[in-house]
């Protein structure tokens, strides 16, 4: 992981036997991104010594590649190499976050076209999300309770009492307006 090296911090705690421990956290940023990067605990042992030097000389804004090892369940720093100059240039794009931890360009797809959204669409989009968790309410309030009964109409009078507190709303069945929640019966 390259970063940029903030400051590392002592760590102790007590193991069940009663024995201390101390370890060292090291703080900085993501070179790729920026965002905010935290090491696991660097223990104060025997194994760790070499990278234990390493850390104390580092100074705020230095440039380190910090390397993991797998140990067990754990990634453990395994070494601290500082970086040169061409590879310690901080990519210049516009990343986005995507749930596997890339990055990616946010820009045309591939049939040139873009896929951000509108305003309207994401209120679109939200309404019919609460909708659809209104209906999952009342299904599971009917499957969980038998006084309600499992017929479409009695899900959906169900979903229509929930409805109200999903869309922040005083009291959505005594309106006048066409109920969302009959379009998906």
């Amino acid at each position: 992981m390259k970063i940029k090296f903030t400051e590392y911090q002592n760590v102790e705690g007590e193991k069940g036997n009663g024995d201390v421990w101390k370890a060292y956290t090291m703080y900085g940023s993501k070179i790729e991104d920026g965002t905010e990067w935290k090491s696991g605990n660097i223990f104060d042992n025997k194994f760790n010594t070499d990278i234990i030097k390493k850390l104390r000389r580092l100074e705020a804004g230095d440039k380190v590649d910090v390397k993991h090892t797998k140990n067990g369940k754990f990634w453990n720093v395994s070494d601290i190499v500082p970086l040169s100059e061409e590879e310690a240039v901080p990519y210049e794009g516009n990343p986005t976050k995507k749930s596997s931890g890339g990055t990616r360009s946010q820009g045309a797809g591939a049939g040139g076209t873009s896929d951000k959204m509108s305003k309207a669409e994401w209120a679109a989009k939200d309404r019919a999300t609460k909708e659809s968790i209104a209906r999952a309410v009342a299904l599971k309030v009917a499957n969980d309770n038998t006084k309600v009964g499992s017929t479409a109409n009695a899900i959906m009078k169900n979903a229509k009492e929930f409805l109200p507190y999903l869309l922040d709303e005083e009291d959505f069945a005594g309106d006048a307006q066409e109920d969302p929640l009959d379009a998906g019966v």
